[in-house]
């Protein structure tokens, strides 16, 4: 076990040892306020031990969802804590006292809170960047022929990531989705990563690539694999990471993984494995070393394209400009979709964008909060988008 990893679990239980203290202390308060302490206070005080037990005894289960949930009820109940200890003292009304002592603000602060919360994972925004280049790219005019045509124009690619299908949304849902989508009428379609998760059961994810499989683009849907899509954090998956490659290919949808596509519109897109990927994965200078091989272009000659990277981690960026990559595309960390959590994830620099665009000499790095949400069906940081590129001019 590394020193970082030691670290953490240390920091993480004298975090919750702070915590069990602080609990202990106000239900002993709210207890002292309701029963007569002299005659009855032994009984309440073990029954508040045990309170105090359970409701941090999921926390050494790992249960992530308990954790969102009560840790946001800990922060208003912290904060509420805070302002009557400001302002309110020496209140003498007793009706405040009572809502004081059964936790009440903070409860309904949590329930709104999170109601809000689903409510904003229902509304689906567009988001579009322009991104110019001095580099050559032409619009698709007509794909539905033999041979593609192309003129004079930017070319429009559509990200999509981290739906994590069902959480946010049924089949009927994500058709309506996949219906506006193609209305943009795009060249290329990039699915970057977690689609589908470890709680996807083996039904729900051939009916997501099933409707996943209509959206249409000129030159293509691709996809490439995020940390969650081959189902490798459920401890009795129902499913195979081949079965989830099987059903994209079935329905018309390429999978990159660490290869890479050359497109007549002046576009290289190059698809990577997953950061997280055991197995590991090629550099991008592999990379691009086996799309000459593949295309039969020299290296200058693929470097007169538009270089555009599907990685579904914002990591390694330093790699691809590095490499001579002109653009690079990435999900994950949902810009945070509990709030406070990407304010920590910029502040530690977790990733190396948390969310939006990015222009880096000469690397335009562009990350999405994600169409759908991880763990339950909440966003209470950043809206649920699909990103529109305009590519060129």
């Amino acid at each position: 076990m590394n020193f970082g990893l030691i670290l953490w679990y240390a920091i993480l239980i004298i975090i919750l040892v702070l915590l069990i203290l602080y609990f202990y202390i106000r239900f002993k308060a709210s207890v002292i306020f309701f029963v007569d302490k002299d005659k009855f206070f032994p009984l309440p005080d073990f029954i508040i031990k045990l309170v105090c037990a359970f409701l941090f005894l999921p926390f050494l289960f790992f249960s992530y969802k308990w954790i969102f949930y009560f840790g946001m009820f800990v922060i208003f109940q912290m904060l509420f804590d805070l302002v009557v200890m400001t302002f309110f003292a020496n209140s003498k009304k007793r009706w405040f006292h009572i809502l004081y002592h059964i936790f009440a603000v903070p409860l309904i602060l949590t329930a709104v809170f999170f109601v809000l919360g689903y409510v904003n994972t229902q509304n689906i925004t567009r988001k579009e960047y322009n991104v110019p280049s001095e580099k050559e790219v032409l619009a698709v005019s007509d794909a539905s022929s033999t041979f593609t045509t192309y003129e004079e124009g930017s070319s429009k690619l559509v990200m999509l990531a981290d739906l994590h299908y069902p959480k946010t949304m049924n089949e009927e849902k994500l058709k309506e989705v996949v219906d506006r989508i193609n209305e943009e009428d795009a060249d290329i379609i990039v699915l970057c990563g977690d689609m589908t998760d470890e709680d996807t059961s083996k039904e729900k994810m051939l009916e997501c690539i099933r409707v996943l499989g209509e959206l249409d683009a000129k030159l293509g849907v691709f996809f490439v694999w995020g940390n969650h899509d081959d189902n490798r954090y459920n401890s009795a998956p129902t499913y195979e990471k081949a079965e989830v490659y099987e059903a994209y290919k079935n329905n018309g949808i390429y999978v990159l993984e660490d290869e890479a596509v050359l497109f007549g519109n002046g576009i290289l897109l190059v698809g990577r494995k997953d950061y997280s990927d055991e197995s590991g994965r090629k550099s991008m200078e592999e990379l691009l070393k086996d799309a000459s091989v593949k295309t039969g272009r020299s290296l200058e000659e693929l470097y007169e394209n538009v270089i555009v990277v599907a990685d579904h981690e914002p990591k390694e960026y330093e790699q691809d400009k590095a490499a001579g990559c002109d653009i690079v595309i990435s999900g994950h960390t949902h810009d945070g979709q509990i709030w406070p959590l990407g304010l920590f994830s910029t502040l530690f620099k977790m990733n190396d964008l948390t969310y939006g665009m990015k222009q880096d000499e000469g690397l335009t790095q562009i990350v999405t909060s994600g169409l759908g949400t991880w763990a339950f069906p909440v966003r209470t940081a950043g809206r649920c988008e699909y990103v529109v590129i305009n590519i060129g001019e």
